[in-house]
């Protein structure tokens, strides 16, 4: 649709996600979670009390391999990995479309990248070489570990090339001030675009207190520089590497009125 933009939504069923979110299990029944069994008889560690976003799948890297290989051998799911949505924001993963429940990256590689405070994790898969790699970490910074990983494991067994994580132009150009500045608005945080004297800065703004925990704060600010015609990225490396946000759509007015990370921040002024 016009004026339109698309986001990851975490409001799938559980059991899809979070077999390519796995993270780490809790230890106690007492901390309001439970075991229960995946109809692939695994078992999951569900959080009661944010499901679905906040329920956690735990499972180890063998286990998701194994999860993956039941994807690569029954045909009927191979429908799960056909584009669904072709043209997405760029957020520097390498991403250059969507299936159901898999991120779609060039030479025909499906993964998911799941996060969550302070672990990531990342799953790649060449369905035509029959190989798949997972990388658990416990840092939400694990993303160039990952990325050396993929690296070099795609490349010796499927002849794959990882794309580099994105790194500031050398000599980047200056912001479309006029398209790109304002105030966009997500569940989480108010983000402020400003250029000040041919540079520019990106404020984030806590809206409740989840996120200022998330952010370790009550706000922050950091220099960003333009990455494309669509899109920015951090001066700094943050969290191991620069983010990338994209502006996409248009309010009608000739600005954009989306700010995307993964997830859609509206134009609020």
């Amino acid at each position: 649709m016009p004026d339109s933009s698309a986001a990851t939504s975490r409001s799938r069923p559980c059991v899809a996600v979070r077999r390519l979110s796995p993270v780490r299990p809790p230890r106690v029944r007492g901390a309001g979670h439970d075991l229960h069994h995946t109809a692939s008889g695994r078992s999951a560690a569900v959080s009661y009390y944010s499901a679905p976003s906040g329920s956690h799948f735990a499972i180890s890297a063998r286990e998701l391999l194994e999860f993956v290989r039941l994807h690569l051998t029954d045909p009927a799911l191979a429908a799960l990995r056909e584009p669904q949505v072709g043209s997405v924001p760029d957020f520097g993963g390498g991403v250059i479309g969507w299936g159901l429940g898999w991120m779609l990256y060039r030479d025909g590689v499906v993964g998911h990248t799941g996060v969550s405070k302070g672990q990531k994790a990342f799953l790649r898969v060449v369905p035509s070489a029959g190989v798949a790699v997972a990388v658990l970490t416990n840092s939400s910074g694990g993303e160039p570990l990952a990325y050396e990983i993929f690296d070099a494991v795609l490349k010796e067994l499927a002849g794959v090339e990882t794309a580099p994580l994105p790194v500031p132009p050398s000599n980047p150009a200056r912001i479309d001030a006029d398209r790109m500045c304002g105030t966009y608005r997500s569940t989480l945080y108010d983000f402020t675009l400003t250029s000040e004297h041919d540079r520019a800065f990106l404020s984030y703004h806590p809206r409740n207190d989840i996120a200022a925990t998330l952010l370790g704060g009550p706000g922050k600010r950091v220099e960003v520089v333009r990455l494309n015609d669509s899109s920015i990225i951090t001066a700094e490396p943050r969290s191991g590497g620069h983010q990338v946000l994209s502006l996409v759509g248009c309010d009608g007015r000739g600005r954009a009125r989306f700010l995307h990370d993964g997830a859609a921040a509206y134009r609020i002024s």
